[in-house]
């Protein structure tokens, strides 16, 4: 566990610092107000993360809470177990943010790329500027039928 400081000038820097010199191949973006509710086997998220080419795999989102698009949830593909799969360009709000730090599993030169045009002095210009970086659409993120994680009220 590595932890990012608001004092630090540029968070960014300091954030791409603590992923590039982590020995792991697999990053979990989480920020400090998040509570996990339930086991995670992480080694099997990162399995299918590597057996189905996904971007990401997305602790907080849920089947359950797929939005609504014209009419019908967005197509979501059951995979094993409590594990689901949907096409990014199908995702409508939070589906279709693509990287986030609510408990979500990254290869860590997928999270780098996506974050080294970012410059920011806080966490929360940090969070949204990484909310609004794109990624290929044709991409696939996964997330389990009930969310992992809640937040702290």
């Amino acid at each position: 566990i590595k932890f990012a400081s608001k004092e630090d000038e540029d968070i960014t820097i300091c954030i791409s610092n603590c992923i590039a010199t982590s020995p792991n191949n697999y990053i979990i973006c989480a920020h400090d107000d998040l509570i996990i509710n339930d086991t995670i086997d992480v080694n099997k998220c990162i399995k299918l993360l590597e057996q189905t080419f996904a971007y990401a795999f997305y602790m907080g989102l849920s089947y359950k809470a797929a939005p609504f698009n014209k009419g019908k949830n967005i197509p979501c593909q059951h995979l094993i177990d409590d594990m689901y799969a949907w096409k990014f360009s199908y995702g409508m709000q939070k589906w279709h943010s693509f990287n986030n730090v609510d408990m979500t599993l990254y290869r860590k030169q997928d999270i780098l790329k996506s974050i080294a045009s970012i410059r920011c002095n806080s966490l929360e210009e940090f969070k949204d500027s990484l909310n609004k970086t794109s990624v290929y659409v044709h991409k696939v993120g996964l997330f389990f039928r009930y969310p992992k994680i809640g937040h702290v009220l």
